[in-house]
């Protein structure tokens, strides 16, 4: 790619790979087919990440550089997704940047794609989101996660009221020079919730933030992805706390963003922001197994003490506060009932075709 080709580029499409042989070609298809009707070639680039796979995926991806000009292939050995993604953005020559996991693929939707190329070519938001889709294991469009359109301040509060759940990092669009003005990387050292570090990050540097309902990202189901993994419950929350304790250590980029939040408040808020996933993570735990010697040391496990001692304090949905209070009382009665929970649902899922689900599931909605 020319010098002025480069110097043109809208966006950048990071996508680790390691050992997907048997998705990464349908997902950057997937992004050819949504974006080679609606904007030049030369205005986007497709950065596929070989992160030491042993599969055919390295072979896959060197073919599918040969065959589009859009698309570069880098080769590192196998460190994981967050060095993987800091390679990409490093090699990155857009002017923003978003992500797609290489089991998971883009929707076809010309009005929502032209949509995000406008607000791309405005360059008002340092960091939007644009919500996305639940899909099946033959990425089927299952459910789709809702956002309410606004746009709000970067810094404390807007780390602070940042969800997760419905803000995930492949429906994110951030401007490259935010990232390259803090050093924004993603931690390497992390199993887990390198994106959630990434994203607080960026939302805490950023000047506006927006979010609209543009959706094209599909999350698929993949039993096989990290994320669908059984993952030890000191695992997941073990690596959250990591993320915070992460943050509270880059005094330097809090010193370059020049915010009045002193320190104290930043170190209470990332503190307590660690509550309002204990709950989603004990949850989900309980879903996949029922260990209770496990969730029973949970309770006298020092690191989450002022989390749990805490929750009331970030946890305004008094649904959920429920759930925590009842959790802390009675953590096996807690666990048996999500485990039930999950196993009805697998039932009904077993029963039920997942094609036919999903056409339930939309005719309800």
């Amino acid at each position: 790619m020319s010098n002025s080709s480069v110097e043109n580029l809208l966006f950048s499409i990071i996508i680790p790979v390691f050992n997907n042989e048997n998705y990464i070609k349908t997902c950057v298809q997937s992004v050819i087919d949504v974006c080679e009707e609606n904007i030049d070639q030369s205005m986007f680039e497709i950065i596929m990440i070989d992160d030491g796979s042993s599969d055919r995926s390295p072979v896959i991806c060197d073919e599918l550089s040969s065959k589009y000009a859009v698309c570069k292939t880098i080769h590192t050995e196998n460190y994981g997704v967050g060095h993987a993604r800091n390679v990409g953005i490093r090699n990155a020559n857009g002017k923003y940047i978003t992500f797609l996991d290489s089991d998971d693929l883009w929707k076809k939707d010309d009005v929502h794609f032209k949509s995000i190329l406008g607000l791309l070519k405005e360059e008002r938001y340092d960091l939007f989101f644009v919500g996305y889709y639940r899909g099946d294991s033959d990425g089927n469009v299952v459910k789709e996660n809702v956002l309410d359109e606004r746009e709000y301040d970067g810094g404390l509060s807007a780390v602070k009221g940042m969800d997760y759940r419905t803000r995930h990092i492949c429906s994110s669009w951030v401007r490259k020079g935010l990232v390259v003005k803090y050093e924004i990387l993603f931690p390497e050292y992390l199993i887990t919730y390198e994106d959630k570090f990434f994203l607080y990050l960026c939302c805490w540097c950023a000047d506006k933030i927006a979010e609209f309902n543009f959706p094209l990202y599909i999350y698929r189901f993949n039993p096989m992805s990290v994320m669908n993994r059984k993952v030890d419950l000191y695992t997941s929350i073990g690596g959250m706390i990591q993320v915070n304790r992460a943050i509270l250590s880059l005094r330097d980029l809090w010193k370059k963003r020049s915010r009045e939040d002193d320190n104290e408040k930043v170190r209470y808020l990332f503190d307590v922001l660690a509550t309002g996933n204990v709950l989603e993570i004990i949850r989900d735990f309980c879903y996949r197994s029922l260990d209770v010697k496990r969730l029973k040391q949970i309770l006298y496990d020092n690191q989450l003490n002022y989390a749990l001692e805490n929750y009331d304090k970030v946890i305004t949905d008094k649904t959920i506060i429920k759930q925590f209070e009842f959790f802390i009382k009675f953590p096996i009665i807690f666990a048996v009932k999500y485990r039930m929970i999950y196993i009805s649902k697998s039932f009904f899922k077993c029963v039920i075709p997942t094609r036919m689900l999903s056409r339930l599931i939309g005719k309800r909605r």
